[in-house]
């Protein structure tokens, strides 16, 4: 599932989950695993933002905002069933207490599949704490958790008529036998810190860094294969409120990610490590002269 923004392609856009990024080396992300449960909103901004948020920002930066804690301690649990043995479990909680805030959701899906090998599984956990008694000075950490298994029978998960059982090459399974036992697996994590201080009302200064893993495996009777892959964001910047509707960002960024999978080998098929580091200033302007009228610079 990939989201496609005023004409990009869906590797064009920075997604980010609690400001964790997320993509993949090259910038692409498939949504289909993540839940609705936990996520409190999910924010857009339209158009390249490269200057202020790197490379992967072209045509969109997508940052899914979970549920953080407010209020008194309250705790949510759920549990539904349905055909095919599907059933979902979901539980959830935050609260603050002496500027100590916390926030949690954790659920899980499960689905037998109309036919052999269409079982599916999906595992999340999100975490939120943050701690800012003083109205000046904010400490946040965030994680995302995800482990999904499914089976991936193809069009021929059901074949009562045996129309499929010709050996897709000498000695070789059919296209029947194959969709039992293809599958897919994905296990993605990521963690992120950050500090913002208030120096004065119109100037902050904020620090933050997260690292993010997202792994794939393959398994199929017609040949293995398997994605790994790693990112890492240290990122200090100054906000500078220069008018109601004048707003000033200049700063630093390290982004280092890699990735090692079956496609990417040397000279004797053997997989290799694909590194690539940036390092960044940047700065960007954003004035507003009128109601839904923006002017940005920034390099």
């Amino acid at each position: 599932t990939g989201v496609y923004v005023r004409g990009g392609q869906s590797n064009y856009n920075l997604v980010m989950v609690d400001g964790i990024e997320l993509n993949e080396f090259g910038g692409s992300f498939d949504f289909a695993p993540l839940p609705a449960d936990g996520v409190d909103r999910v924010e857009v901004t339209r158009g390249p933002e490269s200057a202020l948020y790197g490379p992967n920002a072209v045509t969109s930066v997508i940052n899914i905002v979970t549920t953080q804690g407010e209020g008194a301690p309250h705790f949510t649990v759920q549990a539904e069933g349905g055909s095919f043995t599907t059933r979902r479990f979901l539980g959830n909680g935050n609260g603050e207490t002496g500027g100590f805030a916390w926030g949690f959701d954790l659920s899980r899906f499960n689905s037998g599949g109309l036919v052999q090998n269409d079982n599916y599984r999906n595992q999340t956990a999100f975490l939120s704490l943050g701690y800012h008694r003083s109205p000046r000075r904010r400490l946040d950490f965030h994680f995302i958790g995800n482990a999904n298994d499914a089976g991936a029978p193809g069009a021929y998960g059901s074949d009562p008529d045996q129309l499929y059982n010709a050996p897709i090459y000498s000695g070789g399974p059919t296209n029947y036998q194959a969709g039992l036992l293809t599958r897919d697996k994905q296990n993605l994590f990521g963690w992120e810190g950050s500090y913002s201080e208030q120096i004065t009302s119109k100037f902050q200064q904020v620090t933050n860094g997260n690292i993010s893993t997202n792994d794939y495996y393959f398994s199929s009777p017609l040949g293995d294969s398997y994605s790994n892959n790693l990112r890492g964001v240290l990122n200090t910047r100054s906000e500078v409120a220069v008018s109601h509707n004048d707003f000033f960002v200049a700063g630093f960024e390290y982004n280092r990610e890699q990735v090692k999978n079956t496609y990417i080998a040397d000279g004797n098929n053997v997989p290799f490590v694909l590194p690539r580091t940036s390092l960044a200033f940047f700065a960007e302007n954003r004035w507003s002269p009128a109601h839904r009228l923006f002017l940005t610079t920034g390099f």
